[in-house]
């Protein structure tokens, strides 16, 4: 009895030791305010249940709290910024025409109003730079919407495989280790669930909008481990789904990779200078346009609503693309399929502890008592 006791104590031990090193190597996380429930498995009455939506919908709630400021401002742009141009327009153009006056240093005195310079310019402006200027800034504006759209689409695709592969993989872990008679395999089922967890919490922190693409890195994950946990265990446990699972853990690591490419796959931020610079040009070429006496005099209310329908418009198109960019924050985000790995891990926690005070249990194995 005395010989069995150290040696549970040591196995105890061991499997404490490797939770705190996974658990150091798990990214950190957000804290939410909700508490959800979940379910504490059994070790051998092992049912799966699913998600609880109003866990989900909590976990959302929170989600969108976090990111409520920049959500707020993504709105307010296309509001404010049309209207301050409606209010500035009158100071925008004087200041333009006094830069304008003092770069061109003319040693003459206009007394037409600049009436004559436009009828010069207007060609030139309406013929060749203005269609050039448009023409550039809607096919880069249209290609970086269909693009960033796609990329958020994939993502969801992806998440949600990534999703229910976890789920047949908690299964089919349960299925693997069930009925084990070995203190090895009990203490590998307890590892596997563990790991398992790791990588759900990886996914969690990945999709969090929080962690850079530069620091993401593709190998760096639990299922290498589990693949390897597999292979020691194959001896010990249930071999009927061995394929299977080994197979699940490669379609994990294939959904994985192609979500991380995803991610690091957007534009440079050169892409977004030259469209600001495109949207400033149209802009300036407006105002050389109207730099007229004497429509500033007869037609300033028409100025300043053409003015402020300009700026709305671009301030409309920077709050889209500024949106789309980041596929976990906007209106366009994909944080409820993130949600829904929150009940997941929840539930894979209540896995990892039951099975470690199933480890404990001083009445386990059967007949220990009699040893």
């Amino acid at each position: 009895m005395p010989r069995t006791l150290r040696r549970r104590r040591r196995r105890a031990l061991l499997l404490a030791i490797a939770l705190q090193q996974t658990l150091a190597l798990l990214p950190s996380l957000p804290v939410h305010r909700a508490r959800r429930r979940h379910a504490t498995p059994v070790a051998d009455d092992f049912c799966v249940l699913p998600p609880d939506d109003a866990d989900i919908s909590a976990t959302l709630d929170d989600l969108l709290t976090e990111t409520r400021g920049f959500d707020l401002a993504l709105r307010a742009a296309p509001i404010v910024a049309p209207g301050f141009a409606f209010i500035a327009y009158p100071y925008v153009a004087a200041a333009f025409r006094a830069v304008f006056e003092l770069v061109k240093n003319a040693p003459y005195v206009e007394v037409d109003g600049g009436q004559y310079e436009i009828n010069i310019l207007t060609p030139t402006l309406i013929g060749i730079v203005m269609p050039s200027l448009s023409i550039s800034f809607g096919t880069l504006v249209a290609t970086t919407v269909n693009t960033l759209r796609q990329r958020q689409l994939d993502l969801r695709v992806l998440l949600n495989q990534e999703l229910s592969a976890v789920q047949l993989l908690r299964v089919g872990l349960d299925a693997n280790f069930r009925g084990a008679t070995t203190m090895d395999a009990r203490e590998a089922d307890a590892r596997a669930a563990l790991l398992l967890e790791g990588y759900v919490a990886r996914v969690i922190q990945e999709s969090s909008g929080r962690s850079s693409e530069e620091s993401v890195s593709v190998p760096n994950n639990e299922l290498g481990a589990l693949s390897s946990l597999l292979s020691e265990t194959a001896a010990d446990a249930s071999s009927t789904y061995q394929n299977n699972l080994h197979a699940l853990v490669a379609t994990l690591s294939e959904r994985r990779s192609a979500r991380l490419a995803h991610l690091a796959t957007t534009y440079p931020a050169v892409h977004y200078a030259v469209l600001t610079a495109i949207a400033a040009s149209i802009v300036l070429a407006y105002l050389v346009e109207t730099d007229q006496e004497v429509l500033q005099f007869l037609s300033s209310l028409q100025l300043r609503l053409l003015f402020t329908i300009l700026i709305g418009v671009f301030s409309g198109v920077g709050s889209v693309v500024t949106d789309i960019a980041d596929p976990f924050r906007g209106a366009y985000r994909i944080t409820s399929t993130v949600a829904q790995f929150f009940p997941l891990r929840e539930a894979l926690i209540g896995d990892v502890a039951c099975k470690r005070k199933a480890l404990d249990d001083p009445d386990w194995p059967p007949g220990s008592e009699h040893i």
